[in-house]
């Protein structure tokens, strides 16, 4: 992968990983939520999240791929 799909996939991670730590506290936070309450949500973030990074990776490797069928030449294709 190139420089730019590192630091795309990383600010992602990143991104939604703060998004998933914020939804805990607020569960955590809120009155009459059971422990058992909150963990399944918190795996269902966390579901969630990897989901998503899943997902951007698959876009990122279809750019990428689009990027190497463009740079075909002589019916060759040559690495990036």
């Amino acid at each position: 992968m190139d420089a730019y799909c590192m630091s795309y996939l990383l600010f992602t991670s990143i991104v939604l990983c703060t998004f998933a730590q914020l939804n805990t506290t607020a569960l955590r936070s809120m009155s009459g939520s059971s422990d058992r309450e909150i963990q399944i949500c918190v795996n269902e973030s966390h579901r969630v999240v990897l989901l998503l990074l899943l997902f951007a990776t698959k876009q990122m490797m279809m750019r990428k791929w689009k990027i190497m069928r463009a740079k075909k030449t002589d019916g060759v294709d040559r690495e990036l």
